[in-house]
């Protein structure tokens, strides 16, 4: 009985305290709050009727109160959808609004009330009317029909609202309405001998509690979050719980043994707790797409488009594809995609109605953006000093984008790289929050990919210079080595002319001086001879002439050729060749300039008297040459940079002559063949290795 009688008391109670509620805290009364105080008034007396009928000895007095709740329950679905009305600044709807204000006083004439309820009779949970007049069906259609109405045209009406916050204080009324008319449907459905309990009255306290906190309250939590969580829960619980209990229910059907199941329960338990969090990720997945749909859309198809734009011919093409999608998705009748030049912010994409239009980046709305974030809207334009000082030019630049949103197109460095504009929409509905929430999320990738693009065309610009620099140089040190190769044959030439005409004689002076000429000539030959094929081997026209050698044979050439050198600082060398090596395929005179350069390093910076070992081995389809000398080991610094162009070492101890091109040239060389080309120190010298690929 108490919970019969509870309900009603809980209404009255409610109404009191809200009705308030919005008296103090509502300061400026418009015409909705004075409609909601009003409806919030009826409510304590529809709460008084409905306890006098629950709390009435028989169904005789029963009966007499449900006939005055009649006469109420019209006045207050039209009240109702009055509030709602005018809350939406709703203005064409007086006439009609009057015609339902008179069918609800005519259900408030006595006479009427008989027509509608018959009688009473008594349900397991109270009292409960009998509908067995005439206008039974019409009266209750009477009560949700102004209450549908109302609901269409709040959500009609929130879509086409400027601020956030007004959408989130329809959502709240939109969503007590649902409520209050579920709350009603489980009040008429009992009296059809359905077995639920009438839950109007619950539906009219959440209404008027939610409808009373987005009057008086400014900052409201969003209540999409809200429902958005109630149904991710409710759905992960359906699909968790569901087959739980199913199992468990098994179990204890199919198994006898209480530790049986006990082992198994433990088992459920640790597979909930496993696959409870990718479960509640999909449920809040499935959620999200129901209430962003259009937005989940819209970024799906963005994020495609980012990932197939590779190239910076492809970005023309991938703004156009933007833009379109901008003008679908807020259905927009242009817009415009300016990407930043030197002189100017040229129209790349231009869709719906609109024409490919720029602005200059002197004009006031491109500093603007320099300095500030955010959307600007059109007719904040006049609201900022610094965007006034338009020249009537400027005024026509921005006058041709027909815009109604401007959006800079900022990179993570707060660089302005472009601005979207978007034209009217073509309902004429102002934009919301949604929408420029849509819209920042595309400046921010489109950001990323002209920020990209605009890193490609840097690089490839430092690439083509660095090219043609390289290109000019190379061209350079061939010209150069070609126009030195000839007066130098002709030098070397002379000179051992001379030297065979003039006897070798120390003590003669011009036999010193015709053999300081040839020495000297032929050092700056074989540099000639580095420099024009460090230039070959940069150009793309150097080929090797590969065929099997034998390496030993190209070793006993090298060694041929450096015995005077060894001779002359006496030194030594030990050859450790094996017979049975593997033949290799390459350039038998490119191989020998490598081996010969090595050995002439290792003679160079061996002391005198010293030993130069050179040794092969073969081994994984390749043969190792190895050359080591009794130089200053090296350090590990000048072991990274050893290969270098142009590097002589930083040791002062070390003698270093030459240009430097002989490491680099070996190891290129070595590696046009397939091999690799290294170094390594001890504490007794230094040993370099090369490898080259076995012949077939």
């Amino acid at each position: 009985m108490i919970g019969y009688l509870l309900p009603p008391i809980l209404l009255i109670f409610s109404s009191l305290v809200l009705l308030v509620t919005v008296l103090i805290a509502a300061r400026n009364k418009t015409s909705a709050h004075r409609l909601f105080i009003l409806y919030l008034l009826l409510l304590i007396v529809y709460g008084s009727i409905i306890y006098g009928m629950r709390a009435s000895p028989d169904l005789e007095s029963a009966y007499v109160w449900e006939k005055l709740i009649v006469g109420v329950l019209p006045f207050l679905s039209t009240l109702l959808c009055h509030f709602c009305l005018v809350f939406c600044r709703a203005r064409s709807y007086r006439w009609p609004l009057f015609a339902v204000y008179v069918i609800a006083a005519s259900f408030a004439i006595p006479q009427v009330a008989p027509l509608v309820v018959s009688g009473m009779q008594l349900k397991p949970y109270g009292f409960a009317p009998v509908f067995g007049g005439p206008l039974s069906y019409l009266w209750m259609f009477y009560l949700f029909g102004p209450a549908i109405w109302a609901l269409v045209v709040l959500i009609r009406r929130r879509p086409q609202e400027a601020s956030a916050e007004n959408r989130n204080r329809l959502n709240y009324i939109i969503a007590g309405l649902v409520i209050s008319m579920f709350g009603g449907i489980f009040d008429v459905l009992p009296v059809f001998g359905l077995p639920l309990y009438p839950g109007a009255i619950i539906g009219l306290i959440v209404f008027c509690i939610l409808t009373a906190l987005a009057m008086v309250k400014y900052h409201l939590l969003d209540i999409q979050i809200a429902i958005r969580r109630g149904i991710a829960y409710l759905l992960l619980s359906t699909v968790v719980g569901i087959p739980y209990a199913g199992a468990i229910l098994a179990l204890n059907y199919y198994l006898s043994q209480l530790s049986e199941r006990i082992v198994f329960y433990i088992f459920l338990l640790i597979a909930g707790a496993v696959g409870l969090q990718p479960l509640w990720q999909w449920s809040q997945n499935a959620v999200d797409r129901l209430f962003y749909r259009g937005r989940f859309d819209f970024m799906t198809t963005l994020t495609g488009l980012t990932a197939r734009t590779h190239s910076i011919g492809q970005v023309p093409e991938f703004t156009r594809n933007v833009a379109q999608l901008i003008c679908n998705v807020l259905r927009c009748n242009e817009c415009h995609i300016l990407t930043r030049g030197t002189t100017s912010l040229k129209d790349l994409a231009a869709t719906g109605s609109g024409n490919p239009a720029s602005i200059s980046c002197d004009n006031p709305l491109v500093s603007w953006f320099e300095t500030h974030d955010g959307i600007l809207r059109h007719d904040q334009l006049q609201q900022f000093p610094e965007l006034l000082a338009m020249t009537s030019h400027q005024t026509r630049e921005i006058s041709s984008l027909n815009a109604e949103l401007y959006v800079p197109v900022k990179t993570g460095e707060k660089r302005l790289v472009a601005i979207i504009t978007v034209g009217r929409k073509r309902s004429g509905a102002p934009y919301g929050l949604d929408e420029e929430k849509i819209l920042q999320d595309t400046a921010d990738r489109l950001a990323v990919n002209l920020e990209n693009a605009y890193l490609y065309m840097v690089e490839r610009s430092l690439r083509e210079r660095l090219e043609n620099e390289t290109a000019s140089r190379t061209e350079f040190l061939m010209a150069a080595a070609h126009e030195m190769r000839t007066p130098l044959t002709s030098i070397i030439a002379s000179s051992e002319l001379l030297s065979e005409e003039i006897p070798l004689d120390p003590s003669n002076p011009c036999s010193n001086l015709v053999d300081s000429i040839r020495v000297s000539a032929v050092i700056l030959n074989r540099r000639t001879t580095e420099l024009l094929d460090f230039a070959r081997l940069r150009s793309a026209s150097f080929e090797l002439k590969t065929e099997t050698i034998d390496l030993g044979k190209v070793v006993d050439s090298s060694l041929r050729q450096l015995e005077p050198i060894f001779l002359q600082k006496g030194q030594s060398y030990k050859k450790n060749m094996p017979h049975d090596l593997p033949a290799v395929k390459a350039d038998a005179g490119r191989i020998e300039q490598v081996i010969v350069n090595l050995l002439s390093n290792a003679s160079k910076f061996s002391p005198r008297g010293g030993t130069i070992s050179i040794g092969a081995e073969s081994g994984h389809n390749q043969v190792i040459m190895s050359i080591s000398d009794e130089a200053i080991p090296l350090s590990e610094q000048e072991r990274s940079r050893l290969f270098q162009p142009y590097y002589r070492g930083d040791n002062p101890n070390r003698l270093a002559t030459g240009l430097g091109l002989g490491l680099a040239i070996s190891k290129q060389l070595i590696e046009r063949h397939g091999g690799r080309l290294w170094v390594e120190s001890h504490s007794d010298g230094n040993v370099f290795y090369f490898s080259l690929p076995i012949g077939e």
